[in-house]
């Protein structure tokens, strides 16, 4: 079962997602399964058509980002997922188009 700490990093991720779409370069995908505990991150070129898991871009299919929240038995377990999950939101994030100071425009 997600920590609080988790169900925040699954927002940000959300979030940071819908930016990038909103941007127009990227289509980006974030899907949390609660019947499974799991996040699953994808994204295509926005000028590419997203009919199929072959026009993805490299490096980003659904299994590239998916992680599942389900058996965290320890607090090794819990620490493993956080770090999977920030390291997914830093690479939605590497997404953006960024200023010099590093807002989104």
């Amino acid at each position: 079962m997600a920590t609080q700490k988790q169900i925040e990093l699954i927002c940000d991720i959300t979030r940071a997602a819908a930016q990038v779409s909103i941007q127009g370069t990227y289509h980006a995908f974030a899907t949390y399964s609660g019947h499974i505990d799991g996040l699953c991150v994808y994204a295509y070129q926005a000028d590419g058509e997203y009919d199929d898991s072959k026009n993805m871009m490299p490096g980003w299919s659904t299994s590239d980002r998916w992680i599942s929240l389900q058996g965290q038995e320890d607090e090794s377990d819990k620490a493993a997922c956080d770090l999977r999950l920030k390291t997914i939101l830093a690479d939605v994030r590497g997404l953006l188009d960024v200023d010099d100071d590093g807002v989104p425009v």
